[in-house]
Formats: C-alpha cells, sequence, structure tokens
C-alpha cells in the first residue's frame, strides 16, 4: 500500500502549498499567478529532461492535452474561488471530489464502490452542508441558497468535477508512459494554454511583469510545492494496485492544513464550525479511503 503514503505526502505539499497561494492571490490575478506558476513548474522539472520520451503514441500525447485542458478548467475555477472566499470554506467544500471519482471509478475503471464507501460518501455531503452553515446549523436554507445562488460554489463544484475526472486520465495514462513523461507534457501544455490565454485575452507580458512584481518569489515557492505534490501523486496513482477513488480523498486531507493553519492565519470566521465540518469529511474521507 506505498502508493497511499505517496498520496499523503501529495496531501501535505498540496496543503501547505494552498496557504501561500491564498496569500498570493490578494494582490495578484488569477491568470497572472497561474501563468507564471505553469512557466516555473516547466523550468523545474527541465533538468531532468533525461528521463522524458519524445515518442509518445499520439493517443497518449492526445490524452494528455485533453488532460491538461479539463485541468486548466479546474484550476481556474479553484483560484477564482480561492481569491474571493475564504480558505476554510473552499478547501474543504473542494474535498466533494471524492464522490465524483468514486461514480467515475465504477463507471470507467470498474473499481468496486462498497457501502461502506457510500456512507463515507454521505458523510462527505454531510460535512459539507455544516461547513456552509456559517455558524448556523439550524439555518438549512444557507447552504442550499449559497448552492444554487453562489457563482464561487459552482466554481468549486465544478473544480471537484474535472479535477476527479482528470485523475481518472492521470490513471489510464500512467499506464503506458512515467510519471516524469505525464508531468512534464502537463506542465509543457499548460504553460503554452496559459500563455495563449494572457497574449491573446490579456495583456500578455505587462501582466507577467506585474505578476512577478507583486508575488513572483512566493509563485515560485508554490511551483516548487506544487510540482513535488503532483509528481509524488502521478506516483500514487502509476501503483499497480492503486484505486482513484482510494487516492482521491487521501489528496484531500490537505484540507485539515488548510482550514486550521490556513483560517487562523487569515482570522477568518465561524473557524469552529468550519474545523467541525472539516473533521466531519475527514471522517467521511477515511471510510472511503480505508474499506
Amino acid at each position: 500500500m506505498d502508493y497511499i503514503i505517496l498520496a499523503l505526502i501529495a496531501a501535505i505539499f498540496f496543503g501547505i502549498s494552498e496557504i501561500i497561494k491564498k496569500k498570493t492571490l490578494k494582490k495578484e490575478t488569477a491568470y497572472e499567478f497561474l501563468t507564471l506558476l505553469y512557466i516555473f513548474c516547466f523550468i523545474i522539472i527541465l533538468p531532468f529532461y533525461r528521463n522524458l520520451s519524445l515518442n509518445l503514441p499520439p493517443l497518449i500525447l492526445f490524452m494528455i492535452l485533453v488532460r491538461s485542458f479539463l485541468f486548466l478548467i479546474a484550476v481556474i475555477c479553484f483560484t477564482k474561488a480561492l481569491k474571493h472566499l475564504p480558505i476554510s470554506t473552499v478547501s474543504p467544500l473542494s474535498s466533494i471530489g471524492p464522490i465524483f471519482a468514486a461514480i467515475l471509478g465504477f463507471l470507467i475503471l470498474n473499481e468496486r464502490v462498497s457501502t461502506i464507501q457510500i456512507i463515507g460518501i454521505a458523510i462527505i455531503v454531510m460535512g459539507a452542508y455544516i461547513l456552509k452553515s456559517e455558524n448556523h446549523i439550524k439555518n438549512y436554507h444557507k447552504p442550499l441558497h449559497d448552492l444554487i445562488k453562489s457563482k464561487y460554489t459552482h466554481y468549486i463544484i465544478l473544480y471537484a468535477l474535472f479535477s476527479s475526472i482528470t485523475s481518472i486520465l492521470s490513471k489510464k495514462i500512467l499506464i503506458d508512459i512515467s510519471s516524469y513523461n505525464l508531468i512534464f507534457y502537463h506542465y509543457l501544455f499548460s504553460m503554452i494554454m496559459y500563455l495563449g490565454i494572457l497574449f491573446f485575452f490579456k495583456r500578455g507580458i505587462k501582466d507577467i511583469n506585474e505578476g512577478w512584481k507583486l508575488g513572483g518569489h512566493k509563485i515560485l515557492l508554490i511551483a516548487i510545492l506544487g510540482t513535488i505534490a503532483s509528481y509524488v501523486s502521478f506516483l500514487s496513482f502509476a501503483s499497480i494496485d492503486s484505486k482513484v477513488m482510494v487516492i482521491v480523498p487521501i489528496l484531500q486531507l490537505a484540507i485539515l492544513i488548510d482550514v486550521i493553519a490556513g483560517g487562523r492565519l487569515f482570522h477568518e470566521k465561524y473557524l469552529k464550525t468550519k474545523i467541525i465540518g472539516s473533521v466531519v469529511i475527514i471522517v467521511g474521507i477515511l471510510l472511503t479511503t480505508l474499506f
């Protein structure tokens, strides 16, 4: 079960990077931030080019391209939500991803879903409800209202859906190629996409220069942490006996770092209620993971 340990390591790095990301986004726009982030990520992995294969089958390259595009949508949604909502809300809510992962894993990868795992998914939903109640548990209209009306809540749901799809694609792609090949081409395609957005729809090099001045060193640190986390998570997916519906919930354990450390760091409201909701979510995650 080495893949579980790898997923736990990735979760820790993801959690730390999200806290730094939240702080950086106070000054940066989402597209400035993401473009610089993927430029740095690509530069970081270049020294290991000897592990790269230039003869990948066209179908594999196409799957990586599709995965990168879907992940681009997911990351933009998450980054916009993180910029405008408390990290102690965004991170736990994004943990609904295991629900999508379990469904997709069952439908596409034929992964077995146990009764305990279904209960775990229901508990995750309950935790998300407590989280969104904002200290008003009896006011059941509040979470439902946010689900319907808040565009940033919609962004989090879209992030959870698309990131789960990319997890399925990662598992299938890593059957045929190494983790380094996946992360290299993913960062290459993502960097090109973000540069395209910045130069065709934004201010191009001016946004890159402004992004560097406002928080370039922090973005570089986030890139280092994110690259380590992504590579380790790919190693977890690449394990022969690994299951997407197990790995995705473990990666969501980063919410403990984000809610407790991030919530206190940014002095966010209703932190006790959010911690309770997060603990309930963690219980659901453990049930979907261990049984």
